[in-house]
């Protein structure tokens, strides 16, 4: 159990580092450091549109975890990405399947 919250913590830190690296634009991006960015990196490296939601707990206790994921969450809004769509498509082929398919 011990072993499973270090791992996902090191997933968290490394999906930080990405979004600070994406956010301040640097040129080094450390994608490949945990298999979760890794995972993530068509989704908000800029290839796809992605949505990020945060959580907060309302506890007194649970301060400097709510203050970090705030943290986070403006550090992720400062990712700007330019989602493209690309199809690529033989229109004289897929035109001809479709006559095909009438003539049937």
């Amino acid at each position: 159990r011990k072993e499973e919250a270090k791992c996902i913590n090191g997933s968290l830190l490394s999906l930080g580092n990405v979004i600070q690296g994406l956010a301040e634009k640097q040129s080094h991006v450390p994608w490949r450091n945990a298999k979760l960015t890794r995972l993530l990196q068509d989704a908000i490296g800029g290839k796809a549109k992605a949505s990020i939601c945060i959580t907060l707990g309302p506890s007194g206790a649970s301060k400097h975890e709510t203050l970090g994921t705030l943290y986070f969450g403006s550090r992720a809004m400062a990712v700007k990405t330019a989602a493209t769509l690309q199809v690529n498509m033989d229109y004289k082929a897929l035109c001809a399947k479709l006559q095909a398919m009438l003539e049937e």
